[in-house]
Formats: structure tokens, C-alpha cells, sequence
């Protein structure tokens, strides 16, 4: 009878030729898992240097937000409801809410003793890596779920915050629960429904609550928000005032 495909393999290698590519096979599994540690280092390093390059001039504390919807979100809401003030801290776009993480792990722009803080959605995902934050450093003050920080000189140095409940949203987060699953809440959600639903952001409703379109957010941010009353832009009282206390 004539061997299978597998029992012809089988016979192809010596036992010591199949120990042999074994070991080569592991070597290069570490090999790729060395390059791998290298090219996040060189990553973090590159980014690290860009962004004191970027701020050099600029002592003021960092705001990390997820992307470029909350920057544009957020600095629109400054100008309209603290108008003539200048923004007392810097807001910088990042690349997702486990970039903003990253940033606030960063060592290098630790050492440099700027007050970061790194502002999330209290939606899944934003709350998964709040959480990932708390783990990942032991010497954090856990805050009632809202908020973390180091102190040095009797000043924050890094705060993970997330983003406040508005008494209008209440049913959008459960932070008792300390379950990333029962958050729902992104930054789209501080203005009123109906600016919601006359923007077409509003992916589907459910138990009374919104879920917005991610490809939409751009566009809302952008064309959207700088055109809304100063009325809309109540409830962002909630966060800049959290970050000022923080920042003073």
C-alpha cells in the first residue's frame, strides 16, 4: 500500500534533522520577536523626539485626546464658551485611544516633568486602555474611576482622565461596574440629540441611547461644531474645568 502525503514527509527527515529545523525555526522566532522589540523602541523613540521638537517653546501642561475630531471638537468648544481666554494647555492629536496610552508611558517625556494628561472617550475602547493605564502603573493614585495620577513636587505629572458624565448622559456610562462593555459615552455625545440626529451622525438607537457613525465624525467635527450656538457646548464646562484643576 503506498504511503499518504503526511507518512511520506514523515519518512523524509531523520530524527535529528527534524530536532535540527525545529531549533532553526524557534532562533528565528526569537529573532523576529527581538526586531519586532526594536522597531517598537525606535518607534517610541522617533515619536518622543518629534513631540518635544513640536512643543520646545511651549512649557504649557499636554492634552492627549484620541484624535483629530476631539482637537478640533475641543478647541472649538474653548473658544465658545471661555472666548478671549487663551487655552491654558496644549491639545495634541493622537493616533487612537491606545496611542494616547502609549504617550502617557512614554519614559522619555516623563523626564522632561511636563503635566501630560491623557483625555479619553468613556466608550469601550477608551476605557479599556484608561484601565490598561492603571494597571501598567503601580504607583498611580486610582480615583474613583474617573481619574489617575503621579504627583512630583505636589504637582500632577501624568493623569489619565476620562471623559465626565453629563447629568444628560447618565445612562451612557457605569462606572461602578468598572466594565469597559457598559461604557458608551464619546465626546460626540455632549451636544443634544437633536443636533445629533440633524447632523445624520446617528448610526442606530438603542435602550435610548445613541451610537454614532465613526466615518462621520470628521466631517461633523469640522463643518458641524464651529457653526453650533454657544449653548451647545454646556456640558464641556465638565471636562476643561477637571483639566484646570488639575493643571493649576
Amino acid at each position: 500500500m503506498g504511503q499518504t502525503e503526511a507518512e511520506w514527509l514523515e519518512s523524509l527527515f531523520s530524527r535529528e534533522e527534524k530536532m535540527n529545523i525545529c531549533e532553526e525555526i524557534g532562533a528565528l522566532e526569537v529573532q523576529k520577536e527581538i526586531y519586532r522589540d526594536w522597531r517598537e523602541k525606535e518607534s517610541r523613540i522617533k515619536q518622543q523626539n518629534e513631540l518635544i521638537s513640536q512643543y520646545k517653546d511651549d512649557s504649557r501642561p499636554i492634552v492627549y485626546v484620541e484624535g483629530g475630531s476631539d482637537k478640533k471638537i475641543l478647541e472649538v468648544a474653548w473658544e465658545k464658551i471661555k472666548e478671549g481666554i487663551t487655552v491654558p494647555f496644549i491639545i495634541h492629536a493622537c493616533e487612537g485611544a491606545q496611542s494616547v496610552q502609549a504617550l502617557l508611558k512614554n519614559k522619555g517625556l516623563l523626564a522632561h516633568g511636563r503635566t501630560m494628561i491623557g483625555l479619553w472617550d468613556c466608550d469601550q475602547q477608551g476605557y479599556s486602555e484608561f484601565l490598561g493605564l492603571i494597571r501598567s502603573k503601580k504607583k498611580m493614585k486610582f480615583k474613583k474611576v474617573s481619574l489617575i495620577e503621579v504627583k512630583q513636587s505636589g504637582k500632577p505629572l501624568i493623569v489619565g482622565l476620562i471623559l465626565p458624565t453629563p447629568p444628560d448622559r447618565s445612562s451612557y456610562t457605569n462606572l461602578e461596574s468598572e466594565n469597559s462593555q457598559l461604557q458608551f459615552l464619546s465626546i460626540e455625545h455632549y451636544f443634544s440629540n437633536e443636533v445629533l440626529m440633524a447632523s445624520k451622525i446617528i448610526s442606530t438607537e438603542i435602550d435610548g441611547r445613541f451610537f454614532l457613525k465613526d466615518k462621520a465624525k470628521k466631517k461633523f467635527a469640522e463643518k458641524v461644531v464651529p457653526n453650533l450656538p454657544s449653548k451647545e457646548f454646556t456640558n464641556f464646562h465638565l471636562v476643561f474645568d477637571e483639566i484646570e484643576r488639575l493643571i493649576r
